[in-house]
């Protein structure tokens, strides 16, 4: 259930995706059976044989049809619908759900494993107006589950209690009691000497399936604060003075029955507080009591779900200890990126719910956290760690320690939310404060006027040799732009991870370096530069050493499947390495086979790097995302719409883009076939120069003239005596015709070279996608690299606004970060590594053209990396602050 916002909340912190990794295939499973009898058509089977399965009563109406009418187990019952089954077959399937007297309220899900779930698609179904029914189309392969939410049932808490336990020393699994049924009741805690207790609750009603997502990560983010892992100084007290007890299914019957509400006795046990009545509710009383006998209550949160998102919490009038907790804890939790939260204050009654209990016998704020039944997971989950930290804060009050507080700026956290006015503390490397308050610190930047904004993130350069140079390693060209972290090693070059970082290592760096394992680089070293498939003994040998890379902590697997010799390699050769690299949690990059019509044509480029992540079962990524030349200009909407198509059956897909209309290469790789470049550069010369290859040779390089856009098209811009000239210039200047005289060129040297061929309809199409980020794909000769990123924002933010500021940083930090889970940078988020940087809304600008490519931007006041100043008052220090980035960090 991984995308793009998913993921963005997944790498708040070490552990955090947990949760969704967890969401394990439970269907079928030993826990418990589920409900419903198998109904078959002439063409399929449906059937709801396991926990939390509900299929209710099927009726067959066609070959291809079956109306479904669900009841609740019983009644008055507040509606929620619930129903669960797998749809067995091939082809089209139309299901019709009836609700008798109850309306509508969960819109479908889908999923082909039972792990994976996503919406079903909004043209798929219809409700009628009346509420009472649900039709819906399927598209069957095989299998297909449909569910009102994701079938989050027993096994998975089970899994997910015993991967906590295994992690965090000292947490304690229990059982607390049984159900009606007999099935356990489980709990855990903390730290049971511990003076004070906080008590949370899940899953009181069974479909209420975004409260237990919420509480799945917020636990998470609470266990965070372990002794062994905590880095949130002084926070980390909060562990030692605090058990944290949780008890994540208290109706474990009625989920596994797939009830609407009840327990298997028909008591809808969050309102058998007060009453006691039902095994559930007595075993965690039985809890709380044990518990208050020793230490103080602090608190009680339930997690639930409704059709918006709410804290229910006492009204006006109702004393609690601490005061007004609900408010100040909300208005925290708002200053770290929560969406907003409606504070609905409610008068305590006599109820029985557990809200109502826990404040009118101890006096402590009771709470109920209600998730919307559609609210984005991703959302969701990010929210949920939000709030676990602002507790904590609001618990455990302090004034940090700092050595820098930036003070009154715009905050633009790279979330995607929009810019506020807000405080920034750094201490050491991390971000340890975020807030309105002006603690005291050792220096204070006064930031009215600018931004600031996580430092950029840049998935794609080709920085490697300036990195490896000391006169060069500063990377000033990234940090003039606000880039405080790079990936090299794209088009399949990334050679031997450790040697690199022996070799980055011993000079020191500008900006912080990821690192890709390349392809190309593997065949060179293995297999040579000829045009050929690898052998079996070959492809081993480039799997052993990507796996050694892997484990040490390189990215992933990066392929140049346009150049030589990596375009000699078949797609399965690349599958059978993309799969190395998914069994360490890596990611595929690929400069895909064809962005025109040079080979397979750029539709079907897309649709190998689809192959490839769905085969190989990892996260893809497209390179610098274009249609180039003439042939395939228009086709952005046919590219976005198969990218659309891959993502919503699962294969995680993203993509990097440059803001500018001219790509740029090397003459020969714009020009020469690949067939000719076969055996490294001396052949490709040899070749050039044999007469008895030039008639087929020159009538393919005239093709690739013609896909380039003629020789007005292509600008010299590498180190050339012609530099700054077009081909047709300086064939026009040496009177040769353009390709004898690119030929001269190509022996001479063969420069970079910018090729004007990309429509602006389509860079502004790939520009809005959500799944598209910022790539300088920085290079010599093009202003690319030292302007991406102040162009697009002056480009598309200023002059012609197609993204906010707040979309503009998010695709060039926070997305960046989630989509490669740099589980501690991309965000201003405490407990963050202080890569931050500081600009003006007005000054920040990219000076770099294409006669003048190496221009270094202006606009960035400051700039810090792992908390270390490398622009100060807009001069560059001259500081190497940047780190090596491992990826096995940050995986789990």
């Amino acid at each position: 259930m991984r995308n793009d916002m998913a993921r963005v909340a997944a790498h708040h912190g070490r552990w955090a995706g947990l949760s969704i990794l967890l969401l394990v295939s439970v269907l079928g499973c030993s826990w418990s059976a589920g409900s419903g009898e198998p109904c078959a058509t002439a063409d399929f089977n449906l059937r709801a044989d396991f926990a939390g399965g509900a299929l209710g009563e099927c009726a067959v109406t066609g070959r291809t049809s079956v109306r479904l009418a669900l009841t609740p187990e019983n009644e008055p019952i507040n509606p929620s619908p619930w129903y669960s089954f797998v749809v067995e077959g091939n082809g089209t399937l139309d299901v019709a759900i009836t609700y008798g007297e109850h309306d509508h309220r969960y819109q479908p899900k889908i999923s082909e494993d039972g792990v994976q779930w996503r919406p079903l698609e909004p043209q798929a179904f219809t409700v009628a107006a009346d509420k009472k029914q649900l039709s819906m189309t399927l598209q069957v392969k095989q299998q297909l589950y449909v569910s009102a939410q994701e079938n989050l049932n027993g096994a998975v808490y089970d899994a997910w209690l015993d991967a906590l336990v295994a992690r965090y020393a000292g947490l304690e699994r229990f059982t607390i009691g049984s159900s009606v049924a007999g099935r356990p009741i489980w709990a855990a805690q903390t730290n049971p000497a511990a003076d004070n207790v906080l008590v949370f609750v899940g899953r009181q009603h069974p479909p209420e399936v975004t409260g237990a997502i919420a509480m799945l990560a917020f636990i998470e983010r609470l266990l965070e604060y372990h002794p062994d892992s905590c880095s949130e100084q002084p926070h980390c007290q909060f562990y030692t003075d605090t058990n944290i007890v949780f008890v994540p299914l208290l109706n474990p019957d009625g989920v596994a029955a797939g009830h609407w509400r009840h327990n298997l006795n028909g008591v809808d046990i969050n309102r058998d507080w007060r009453a006691g009545s039902q095994p559930e509710v007595q075993a965690v009383l039985q809890l709380i009591d044990q518990l208050s006998s020793t230490a103080s209550l602090r608190l009680l949160f339930d997690f639930h779900s409704t059709y918006r998102d709410v804290f229910y919490t006492q009204g006006p009038g109702y004393k609690t200890s601490p005061a007004d907790f609900a408010q100040r804890w909300l208005d925290r939790a708002a200053e770290y990126g929560t969406y907003p939260l409606e504070n609905a204050q409610r008068r305590t009654t006599l109820l029985g719910t557990s809200k109502n209990y826990i404040h009118r016998r101890f006096g402590v704020p009771g709470i109920t956290y209600e998730l919307g039944d559609e609210t984005p997971r991703q959302d969701i989950r990010r929210s949920a760690r939000s709030l676990a930290r602002a507790m904590v804060e609001e618990i455990y009050p302090y004034q940090p320690d700092l050595d820098l507080l930036i003070r009154d700026g715009t905050l633009i956290d790279g979330t995607g939310r929009d810019g506020y006015v807000a405080n920034v503390g750094v201490h050491g490397d991390r971000i340890v404060y975020l807030g309105t308050e002006t603690p005291a610190a050792r220096r204070v930047i006064d930031a009215t006027g600018l931004y600031v904004t996580p430092g950029f993130i840049d998935p794609r350069t080709h920085t490697i040799r300036d990195l490896r140079n000391p006169q060069t390693a500063l990377n000033a060209a990234y940090l003039s732009q606000g880039v405080t972290t790079v990936f090299t090693g794209n088009d399949g070059d990334g050679r031997d991870f450790n040697e690199e970082v022996a070799r980055l290592g011993a000079h020191g760096i500008g900006t912080n370096v990821g690192l890709w394992r390349g392809h190309n680089a593997l065949r060179k070293e293995i297999v040579g530069r000829e045009d050929r498939t690898a052998t079996e003994t070959e492809l081993v040998a480039m799997e052993q050493a990507l796996e050694r890379d892997m484990r040490a902590g390189a990215l992933g697997l990066s392929t140049g499947l346009f150049y030589a010799p990596g375009s000699y390699a078949p797609t399965r050769e690349v599958v059978r390495l993309a799969r190395v690299a998914a069994r360490h949690g890596g990611y595929y990059d690929s400069h895909i086979r064809d962005e025109s019509t040079y080979s397979v044509g750029l539709l079907a480029a897309i649709d190998e790097v689809i192959e490839i992540g769905s085969k190989a079962d990892l996260p893809a990524h497209i390179a610098h995302i274009k249609a180039l030349g003439p042939a395939v200009a228009g086709q952005a909407e046919a590219v976005i719409a198969r990218i659309k198509a891959a993502r919503a059956a699962g294969v995680e897909l993203t993509a990097d883009q440059y803001p500018w209309l001219a790509s740029g290469t090397r003459l020969s790789n714009a020009l020469v076939p690949h067939w000719a470049q076969s055996g490294g550069r001396q052949a490709m010369l040899e070749r050039l120069a044999d007469d008895a290859l030039a008639p087929g040779l020159l009538a393919e390089m005239a093709e690739n003239l013609q896909r380039r856009g003629q020789a007005d098209k292509l600008l010299i811009t590498g180190d050339s005596p012609h530099r700054g000239m077009t081909l047709a210039e300086v064939a026009q200047a040496l009177r040769l015709s353009p390709l004898l005289a690119a030929i001269q060129i190509i022996r001479a040297g063969d420069p970079a070279v910018a090729s004007f061929m990309m429509t602006a309809e389509d860079v502004e199409l790939f520009l809005q996608q959500p799944w598209v980020m910022t790539g300088s794909d920085g290079s010599p000769g093009h202003p690319r690299k030292y302007g991406t990123f102040p162009h697009k924002y002056q480009q598309y933010v200023r002059s012609k606004p197609l993204l906010s500021v707040a979309e503009f940083v998010y695709k060039s930090s926070g997305l960046v970060a989630a989509t490669f889970n740099l589980c501690d940078r991309g965000l201003l988020s405490h407990g963050f590594k202080a890569d931050i940087a500081l600009w003006h809304p007005e000054h920040y600008r990219s000076n770099a053209t294409y006669q003048q490519p190496e221009e270094l931007a202006s606009g960035v006041e400051y700039l810090l990396i792992n908390g270390d100043f490398v622009i100060d008052g807009g001069e560059l220090t001259g500081h190497k602050a940047g780190q090596m980035i491992y990826a096995t960090d940050c995986r789990e």
